[in-house]
């Protein structure tokens, strides 16, 4: 399968193919008579200039790409997971708690660099690429759960890395945090989930929505293989957000929107989240099912019934809207359920999903006493 996409994805064929067929037009064209002969003309001219178009583009790009190459951190390391490689940056001194930083969705881990600037001085902390994002090599697709968890162990013990580790995941990274604990538990001492996706969520998503589209994002894909994303009004990562993040990440900020879009790094992230919306049993997802297992949790503040109500999926009657509405409600607390050792808190007043990034200060006011408690008990425990 990822043989053939990356086939399919090479920008230089679908160019050459373009042109090739330009030129059959032309010939055509010359050799025929009438409007037979002016509409293969003008349809063989706009493929050429097409192709040709895809061709500047795809050198653009392939520019661009050489050039991240070179802006790879040297204090990072490319670890082989299973044949293809995943890219890891540690910070902080070795000996103590680790703490591994998972991003959201399935994306570089550059976005989680606020916290880890932040907690390096007093923690070791690792930030992950996963195969498919930032500087790591293309990884096997699908993308499923069990893989990336598999790759992320490799990566962390292959970099070199002590345990036990602390989880810290953000959105889609929260959900890959508890799922690394149940599927590696003597790996973990304990997870900090920042507005995790909750398993119910993926429910909600697969009877409303079928887990999304069936194919990859295809416009975004061949927009940015094309070099229409170094346009920056055309490019897929700037939308608006709920934060300045040109102005978080500096100098950073330019490489992560790079990076994301791309058409590989486009594709595992939507295989990522299709994957873990298909396989509802690759999730932890029961109470009590994470033991004693050590976990703080934060969300966002709850939202009012009107604010909930315009979320509301087209075409559920009342009925259903009330159970959609108590769904919302339930798995917002609901990591906390899988642990006898769960706690809560809402995020900073007036931030949103992004809040691990827009308020890094504010986030780590709440989680540093739950991460000097797991120190305090690695240091009892060695």
């Amino acid at each position: 399968m990822n043989e053939i996409l990356r086939a399919a994805f090479t920008p230089w064929l679908i160019a050459a193919l373009t042109l090739l067929f330009a030129c059959g037009l032309i010939v055509l064209g010359r050799r025929s008579a009438g409007l037979r002969k002016i509409t293969a003309l003008v349809g063989g001219s706009f493929l050429a200039i097409l192709g040709l178009a895809m061709l500047s583009g795809a050198t653009a790009m392939a520019v661009r790409d050489r050039a991240l190459e070179r802006l790879r951190p040297v204090d990072g390391k490319l670890v082989d997971v299973g044949g293809y490689r995943a890219f890891v940056q540690c910070k902080g001194q070795s000996g103590g708690l680790t703490l591994v930083l998972l991003s959201g969705g399935y994306s570089t881990g550059s976005w989680m660099k606020p916290l880890q600037e932040r907690l390096q001085s007093r923690y070791r902390t690792c930030i992950i690429d996963r195969p498919g994002t930032g500087w790591a090599d293309d990884g096997p697709l699908p993308r499923t759960v069990d893989t990336i968890l598999a790759e992320i162990r490799m990566a962390i013990r292959g970099a070199g890395e002590t345990m036990p580790l602390v989880l810290i995941g953000h959105s889609m990274g929260g959900l890959y945090a508890a799922n690394y604990a149940d599927a590696y538990p003597g790996d973990v001492k304990g997870i900090v989930l920042l507005d995790p996706t909750p398993p119910l969520w993926f429910l909600e998503q697969s009877q409303t929505f079928g887990c999304g589209p069936r194919t990859p994002p295809w416009p975004n894909v061949y927009l940015t293989m094309f070099g229409l994303g170094l346009i920056d009004r055309l490019n897929p990562m700037y939308r608006v957000r709920d934060y300045d993040a040109a102005a978080l990440y500096g100098r950073d900020w330019s490489t992560i929107v790079d990076q994301e879009a791309r058409p590989r790094s486009l594709v595992a992230a939507w295989s990522a989240g299709r994957e873990a919306c298909r396989a509802p049993i690759d999730l932890v997802r029961t109470p009590g099912a994470l033991g004693q297992l050590p976990v703080f949790m934060m969300s966002q503040a709850v939202k009012s019934d009107a604010e909930m109500f315009r979320e509301v999926p087209a075409g559920l009657n009342p009925r259903q809207r009330t159970n959609w509405l108590r769904l919302r409600r339930a798995w917002q607390q609901d990591y906390v359920g899988y642990t006898s050792r769960g706690s809560f808190d809402f995020a900073p007043a007036g931030a949103g999903h992004s809040f691990p990034y827009s308020h890094p200060e504010e986030t780590l006011a709440k989680v540093g006493p739950f991460l000097a408690l797991m120190a305090s008990e690695n240091a009892t425990d060695d």
